[in-house]
């Protein structure tokens, strides 16, 4: 008798139905001490409902999503203002259930209901909620969640034309050097969507606000005092004038002496790799057929200087040059990881730092799953791998005292252990990202900061997120130990 009780399974549409009543619900509860406990329930309610949405969405790692679920989420998500509510109430939600939310509203926004994309409709009629999105970049608790909807939302040519013609658009500019590398980085990130994605609005763009633009691109990202700033405003600089879409913006900025100027000068940068970059900027000046006057003054005037500078630059990256550039401007890695198989527990940690020995990022955590020491270890190398991307990073030594993990690395032979998933993702990041990479095995003694950084992940409780950029004061003891006797 008792399974003729089975409650009814839950449609797409009730899900959605619960979270949005689930949202709605928290506006009531705000405030009020005396129903904590409901509220709690309430909250564990509704994140269960995200999770669900999102399981529908993207397939609960046993199956697929189902075709007909998704177009019936999807319909309900945006027939009532279900993704108003999420976005207004995503700051009361716990950091797992935003990250839900998050990739909930990432898949919505590819969802086609007969052919046409419901999000993008939606959006059109509620372009206040992108200013929302924009201002998340001003609060570090949503800025990461938020700016991942926004860089979804403008996946749409109507709303990405909208955020570049609103008046937010020069805020971009000040979220590229907020202090909090992490919000500095994603804005980036969306700015360079922005100007890159879709080509005629971009276009259209660049041409009816140049002034202003390049003013503040000039003067605030390729004078900037960040290497990382100043990199990634000189290939975006690049990436724009050398799409074909851009034509009369290119001829307009190369017949500027003050932009040939603001090249020259990062021609002369410390780095090659910004040297690089402008270089390539630089030949659109020296290629144009109708340079103005003051332009031709300028390069006849520095003649012979150029002819030096370029008599010993080489941009091919595997010539001497570049073999020479190792001994400064290179980061290194070191990983590690702390394996207990006692207690079937395991930590991975990694510290990155220029070629003086300077610390510019860090990170420690806990696998989901502990199999084996070189099944972390090859997390660990993955991790400190993103992160260098994530910084810009182009020329790296990876150091780790795991022999056969180093091994199989630089090995062309084929691995067939249960690892081999990882070692393949391993080298075709590190093959893929860096114009430079060395893998290199070296004693545990050299080893301490990162095997100390896994000893911490280790530690974490089940499910913690990984610790970026923090590395607690009785590690820095380390640090300072590795600075004065050499080990950088």
């Amino acid at each position: 008798m008792k399974g003729l009780f089975k409650s009814k399974p839950r449609t797409p549409v009730d899900i959605v139905r619960q979270t949005r009543e689930g949202l709605v619900q928290l506006d009531l509860h705000s405030g009020s001490r005396s129903g904590d406990a409901k509220r709690e329930e309430k909250m564990a309610e509704l994140s269960k409902n995200i999770r669900d949405m999102k399981s529908i969405l993207y397939g609960n790692g046993e199956s697929e999503p189902v075709t007909e679920a998704c177009v019936q989420l999807t319909q309900e998500f945006f027939r009532e203002n279900t993704l108003r509510l999420l976005i207004i109430h995503l700051p009361k939600l716990n950091l797992e259930t935003r990250k839900d939310a998050s990739q909930v509203v990432a898949n919505l926004q590819r969802q086609q209901v007969s052919s046409k994309i419901v999000a993008s409709e939606y959006l059109e009629s509620n372009k206040d909620l992108l200013d929302i999105l924009i201002l998340g970049y001003e609060n570090m608790d949503i800025a990461l969640h938020y700016g991942a909807m926004l860089r979804e939302c403008i996946r749409h040519q109507s709303i990405a034309r909208y955020v570049l013609e609103s008046e937010h658009m020069k805020k971009f500019f000040d979220y590229i050097q907020l202090p909090n590398f992490d919000i500095a980085s994603d804005a980036s990130a969306t700015f360079k969507e922005l100007l890159t994605r879709h080509k005629a609005t971009v276009a259209e763009f660049l041409s009816n606000n140049y002034d202003w633009f390049f003013e503040e691109f000039d003067s605030r990202l390729l004078s900037s005092t960040n290497y990382i700033t100043k990199r990634q405003a000189i290939k975006l600089l690049g990436d724009m004038l050398l799409d074909r879409s851009n034509a009369a913006v290119m001829m307009r900025y190369v017949s500027s002496k003050d932009n040939l100027m603001i090249l020259m000068n990062l021609l002369r940068d410390s780095s090659k790799n910004i040297q690089i970059e402008a270089f390539h900027v630089f030949k659109l000046f020296a290629a144009n057929k109708n340079k103005p006057p003051e332009v031709v003054n300028i390069l006849v005037t520095n003649r012979s200087k150029l002819l030096r500078f370029f008599a010993g630059f080489k941009i091919d990256k595997e010539d001497e040059q570049f073999e020479a550039d190792k001994e400064q401007g290179f980061v290194k890695i070191n990983c590690d990881v702390a394996f207990f198989p006692e207690q079937l527990v395991g930590g991975w940690g990694y510290v990155i730092r220029w070629d003086d020995g300077d610390v510019i990022g860090s990170g420690y955590g806990r696998p989901g799953k502990v199999l084996e020491a070189s099944h972390d270890e090859i997390v660990a190398c993955l991790q400190a791998a993103q992160r260098a991307i994530d910084l810009g990073v182009q020329k790296l030594i990876l150091e780790s005292d795991a022999m056969t993990v180093i091994q199989a690395v630089n090995s062309s032979v084929f691995d067939r252990s249960s690892a081999s998933d990882l070692l393949w993702e391993l080298k075709e990041c590190l093959s893929s990202n860096f114009t430079s990479c060395h893998v290199a095995c070296i004693p545990r003694s050299c080893n301490l900061v990162s095997h100390s950084l896994a000893a911490l992940g280790a530690s974490l409780s089940p499910g913690t997120n990984p610790i970026k950029d923090c590395i607690p004061n009785c590690i820095d003891v380390l640090v300072a130990n590795d600075l004065a006797s050499g080990h950088k």
